[in-house]
């Protein structure tokens, strides 16, 4: 990743409010949070993803920063060669953003056939491995932060769900899209929704081949959306 790629994905963050589905900040100055291990596990149980040390959420993403770069990264690869099951080899690189050094770690999906991941000596590893292999089947996705993380399923008919609540939401977004390509904030400003809650169902549609991306990298604040031929308004 380039300095002006992190650039683009700070700032979508901050317009978003929120982490995006594909990324995750954390605040980091002087040791690594224990919540990475669940932002890793999250990440390559899905479709990979990033994360970023060095970024306040709770200060709308201030840059706060590390103070020993190079120790950040051995301990982050120790904890992903040593601690994961299985061992995951994520590309991390020290960034210098606004006058600071953040971390940035790119973690890539796992095969399936090697899903799930878990960290060692959880106390959830049976259900981590259950829901990484429902993630992994495609019945369920992954919303929420990834420390506090809630699973929904894909389709809105099974094991007796409610579909009036997903079906809503679903059409809300598809026909803010209609015919046009918008980016997330475009589709956010068009509902009168939050960012982060449009990402989310945006993640959803895009799981039900419902939705695809135009152009630029999915973690782009301008990347496009546009509506596939499966996306039947009529349909539930």
């Amino acid at each position: 990743m380039l300095d002006e790629e992190l650039g683009d994905v700070v700032k979508n963050l901050r317009a978003l409010g929120a982490d995006d589905a594909d990324v995750e900040a954390k605040r980091a100055e002087d040791r690594l949070p224990r919540s990475v291990r669940d932002t890793l596990s999250a990440f390559a149980n899905t479709r990979g993803g990033m994360l970023i040390l060095g970024l306040d959420e709770m200060s709308g993403f201030r840059a706060s920063g590390v103070r020993n770069a190079a120790k950040m990264v051995a301990d982050l690869g120790a904890v992903c060669a040593g601690e994961m099951d299985p061992p995951l080899r994520p590309l991390i690189r020290t960034h210098r953003f606004e006058g600071v050094d953040v971390i940035v770690a790119e973690v890539p999906a796992l095969d399936r056939t090697r899903r799930p991941c878990f960290a060692r000596g959880a106390d959830s590893r049976q259900a981590t491995a259950e829901l990484g292999d429902l993630v992994a089947r495609g019945l369920v996705v992954q919303t929420g932060s990834r420390r506090w993380a809630r699973y929904e399923l894909v389709s809105s008919s099974a094991l007796g769900a409610a579909p009036g609540a997903r079906a809503d939401r679903r059409r809300e977004v598809l026909e803010a899209l209609g015919a046009a390509e918008l980016t997330r904030a475009e589709i956010a400003e068009r509902l009168g929704m939050s960012g982060k809650t449009v990402a989310r169902w945006l993640r959803i549609l895009r799981n039900e081949g419902t939705v695809d991306v135009v152009g630029e990298s999915i973690r782009s604040p301008k990347v496009r959306y546009r509506r596939t031929g499966k996306a039947m308004l009529g349909d539930e």
